[in-house]
């Protein structure tokens, strides 16, 4: 399996590392993860390129943006490099219309779709698990897919 992450003006895409990484290596699948923050990607092509590459052979692209996708500079040259891949691409941002408007880059079903940005939303190493879980799952038809795990939406959260 091989995913690329992408951050654009939000956390540190590396943060999605270890969890994807320890339910991988506790299922014994082999997995690689490509994580690019768009400053980096902005500021250095080879970055970029490295970035177009390991696009073009992944089995699933995550972006995850503050506002727009729009906000990494080269993004309107890579939207191209995402509607050729092969793998599936989920562009998530805080507002849905943002998300509709890239809904077209995930070939997977409507259902699929709505459960990773339901993962996406929630954050969490536990739903960042879940999301190699689903890709597995998708890729081989084996496995199980854990409902996202959600915060309460009152009162105090810990």
């Amino acid at each position: 399996m091989r995913i690329v992450y992408i951050s654009v003006q939000s956390m540190d895409a590396r943060n999605m590392e270890a969890p994807v990484r320890a339910v991988a290596d506790e299922n014994g699948w082999d997995l690689e993860i490509h994580c690019y923050n768009a400053d980096e990607v902005d500021d250095d092509p080879l970055v970029y390129h490295e970035m177009v590459r390991q696009t073009n052979v992944a089995d699933l692209i995550l972006m995850r943006c503050m506002t727009e996708p729009g906000r990494m500079k080269r993004f309107a040259q890579y939207e191209q490099v995402l509607k050729e891949c092969k793998g599936e691409t989920v562009i998530y941002a805080g507002n849905m219309e943002i998300r509709l408007m890239y809904r077209d880059l995930f070939k997977g079903t409507d259902q699929d779709y709505i459960l990773i940005g339901e993962y996406m939303r929630n954050r969490g190493a536990e739903n960042d698990r879940s999301i190699v879980r689903w890709l597995h799952h998708h890729l081989t038809g084996e496995g199980d897919v854990p409902e996202p795990i959600t915060t309460r939406p009152n009162g105090i959260h810990h």
